[in-house]
């Protein structure tokens, strides 16, 4: 029995972990394949220390290891939720056709079966890409975008190869124009699958349609519509050509050229026009195209009256003072013969300016548009402008006096 207590006694002490067995009187790791590791057990002190100090390092890591993997399973999971919310909300916004903003950041061209365009494409769809403020990307096919066709369709034969390329290329061109506008669109449909993988499409051109019907026919009978004639709006600039910008007005598109936009000189619109910048106008004519849409006619430079009227008012400008003035346009006096009426702008008092009377036989040379003139104010005329007197050019020597 006393043998029996000893065995027992020894087999309670040799009895190694759940992973290792005693062989020969050696510890031993059985592996997950059955094979059989040595194990060597620490033989001093020291080692003993240092293989707790390693096993105490290795639980430590585990348990980092185990820390961040819930950290990034919790960080996906909140990322997911938030997600499906921001897509529950543009479906939201599709079903009951919500006017959404979105700033165009790419233009996107694909095949006509979806793939994506490259050089050699011969044909292909000009996609507008716009940014939402939840940073979801909403596809606006080109033929979306705007009410009307803005491009002539007369010089464009789509019945060719050829004539389809040149008009998928002037979309390309005119989309460029509109980098960073931001705009509104109606969500036409939703696809997903997950963060990574959606889509969603939109129109503008819908969007257009209801801003439209808002802003410019009376909401019941006997009542005037939002906007009106002689109405001052403050529009948002989409894109800026040579001699033209093109801007919105409360949902109708509209352009204005160059004679219409300033009294300044500006030999080039996007010298001072940008993209997304606002502008106020002065609506002159509201009249409908044969489709029954809404097209205007608009003015920046009746406002720059109204305001240069205010100044006049207001400000302490009195007759004589001397300052530059920049020559905006020259035509022949109506009134007297050999002589010239410049129409000037003094950008000092940012006001329009004309000068009456002038007999080019007393200017050194003859002037363009674009010269500085050195001028002294005589007065007002009912409409805003200043009445200036013709002292010399900028780059003269000398005075004239008259």
């Amino acid at each position: 029995m006393a043998d029996n207590e000893k065995q027992g006694t020894a087999e309670t002490t040799a009895m190694p972990d759940e992973s290792s067995d005693i062989y020969g009187g050696h510890v031993v790791n059985i592996a997950e394949d059955g094979s059989i590791e040595q194990k060597e057990e620490p033989r001093t002190k020291a080692e003993k220390e240092q293989r707790a100090v390693d096993l105490d390092h290795k639980r430590r890591a585990e348990n980092l290891e185990r820390l961040r993997r819930e950290r990034e399973r919790e960080a996906r999971l909140q990322e997911n939720q938030q997600f499906l919310a921001a897509i529950r909300a543009a479906q939201e916004s599709m079903r009951r056709k919500r006017i959404c903003q979105g700033t165009i950041g790419a233009i996107v061209t694909v095949t006509p079966d979806g793939r994506p365009a490259d050089d050699s494409a011969k044909e292909y769809m000009v996609i507008i890409q716009v940014q939402m403020e939840n940073e979801f990307l909403v596809n606006i096919p080109f033929n979306e975008f705007f009410r009307d066709n803005p491009i002539d369709m007369s010089t464009v034969d789509l019945e060719s190869t050829t004539g389809r390329q040149i008009y998928n290329r002037r979309q390309r061109q005119m989309a460029e124009k509109m980098y960073g506008a931001t705009v509104p669109f109606v969500i036409t449909d939703v696809f997903f699958d997950n963060a990574e993988s959606y889509q969603i499409l939109g129109s503008r051109r819908e969007a257009l349609l209801i801003m439209e019907k808002k802003n410019f026919y009376p909401v019941r009978s006997g009542m005037e519509p939002r906007i009106k004639v002689g109405d001052l709006y403050e529009a948002t600039i989409i894109s800026v050509g040579f001699y033209t910008v093109f801007l919105n007005v409360g949902g109708v598109d509209a352009t204005i050229p160059i004679r219409s936009m300033t009294f300044r000189y500006v030999k080039n619109m996007a010298d001072y026009y940008k993209v997304g910048q606002k502008v106020l106008v002065e609506i002159i004519e509201i009249s409908n195209n044969k489709q029954g849409n809404i097209v205007l006619k608009l003015s920046a430079k009746t406002v720059e009256l109204k305001i240069a009227k205010k100044r006049q008012a207001t400000s302490n400008i009195t007759v004589g003072t001397l300052c530059l003035a920049t020559i905006t346009s020259i035509r022949k006096s109506q009134t007297r013969e050999n002589e010239i009426v410049i129409n000037a702008y003094i950008p000092f008092y940012k006001m329009p300016a004309i000068v009456q009377g002038m007999d080019p036989k007393a200017m050194e040379y003859m002037p363009m548009a674009g010269d500085q003139i050195r001028v002294s104010i005589t007065g007002y005329n009912d409409y805003g402008f200043l009445l200036v007197k013709f002292h010399g050019n900028q780059d003269a020597s000398t005075l004239i006096m008259r």
